[in-house]
């Protein structure tokens, strides 16, 4: 079982939340509470770092989808041009005519 300090799960400031901190109270169903009950005791977590922490993850997540989303839309306002996309063939073909060359054994 692999145990966690705070000062590695969390960022620097959140580890002090006693001052910069909001209290907040959430209804979970039961099952729901067991699982995290579970999980937090198995990683040395309390309940407030492992709710922030999922809280955390789900936040960047978002932020990832909405940079993809972006990345994606920009590809579709500005797609490459026919000479891009030649030139790319030709990088592929020349990096499968080197891998053949390859000796995978």
């Amino acid at each position: 079982m692999a145990y966690f300090s705070m000062k590695e799960v969390l960022p620097t400031e959140v580890i002090d939340m006693s001052t910069k901190a909001v209290k907040i109270a959430i209804s979970l169903p039961k099952e729901d509470f067991k699982l995290l009950e579970a999980l937090r005791k198995r990683i040395g977590l309390s309940r407030s770092a492992l709710i922030y922490r999922a809280i955390h993850y789900w936040l960047a997540k978002r932020e990832e989808e909405e940079k993809i989303k972006q990345y994606i839309e920009g590809y579709r306002r500005y797609p490459e041009t026919p000479e891009e996309l030649e030139e790319l063939a030709a990088m592929e073909k020349v990096q499968l005519e080197t891998m053949e060359k390859e000796d995978w054994s």
